[in-house]
């Protein structure tokens, strides 16, 4: 029986682009800790000597996820790009158009052969979030996995990207910058709109909007923690000073969602229009 997630498409195109992928997921991995670290001592400030007090493994574990979206985000970015040219390029896509397989298993199958690995660097990931932070105050299991959740629709949403823009560039470099392209105004909007809350009326339904699609604020939020009221942006904002909610992780993800479904209904129309 043809089973919808037996893809031939996902395991060719996986063997495409499966060269150095277990190295590659061990360097973002450490990366990830590196830049948390780094995270902790210059904007948490945390002094390096502080590792043994309580509390300290649950605000690593944070960072090192804030950390995770961009680097894992753009290592699936890069993937989807590879396979998007490389299939392309190399004649693949026209042989999967050829077989009797729907558009739709193809595009699924491209998807997940780009996914694999950051997916199971993001299960390895959560798995020792859970053993470091179960040491921690205040960071419970549930918290970490559903953290990594948001990290795991934000990561699948950044390889089908690089997957729809690799099929139209030549460019290694561009699926990245696309990446960071999207990465950049979500987090950063919070500050482009700080200056201006003092002439706003409700400034507090401006700050949600700006927070909502923030992927640092989904983050810490699911991991208990506001991240406005970090020491450093407590000195450098203003938005502290306003009354405001924060979305819920679910409302991040709710933002993305859509986007993601019209990405993928987009290649998988593209796959279906012979050229």
């Amino acid at each position: 029986m043809d089973h919808f997630w037996d893809n031939p498409v996902r395991r060719h195109a996986g063997r495409l682009i499966a060269a150095r992928s277990r190295r590659i997921a061990g360097l973002v991995l450490g990366m990830t800790v590196v830049v948390g670290l780094l995270l902790q001592h210059h904007w948490m400030e945390a002094d390096w000597r502080q590792w043994r007090r309580p509390g300290y493994a649950g605000r690593l574990v944070t960072m090192s996820l804030l950390a995770e979206v961009g680097l894992l985000g753009a290592w699936a970015a890069s993937r989807g790009g590879q396979l998007g040219r490389r299939v392309r390029r190399e004649g693949h896509l026209d042989d999967y158009r050829r077989s009797r397989l729907a558009p739709v298993r193809i595009a699924a199958g491209l998807w997940g052969a780009a996914m694999g690995p950051p997916t199971g660097l993001l299960a390895v990931s959560a798995l020792l979030a859970v053993v470091v932070g179960s040491g921690a105050e205040g960071l419970s299991p549930f918290a970490v996995l559903l953290a990594h959740a948001v990290v795991g629709i934000l990561v699948w949403f950044f390889g089908l990207l690089g997957l729809l823009v690799g099929d139209r560039t030549r460019s290694p470099a561009a699926p990245i910058g696309v990446c960071l392209a999207v990465l950049a105004p979500a987090i950063g909007a919070i500050a482009l709109l700080d200056p201006l809350l003092g002439r706003l009326d409700h400034p507090q339904v401006w700050i949600y909007g700006a927070l909502l699609p923030n992927p640092v604020t989904a983050i810490a939020g699911a991991l208990g923690m506001d991240v406005l009221r970090v020491a450093w942006l407590y000195e450098h904002m203003h938005a502290h000073e306003y009354f405001y909610v924060s979305p819920l992780p679910w409302q991040m993800v709710a933002v993305y969602l859509g986007p993601t479904a019209l990405l993928f209904l987009g290649l998988t129309r593209r796959i279906g229009r012979p050229e």
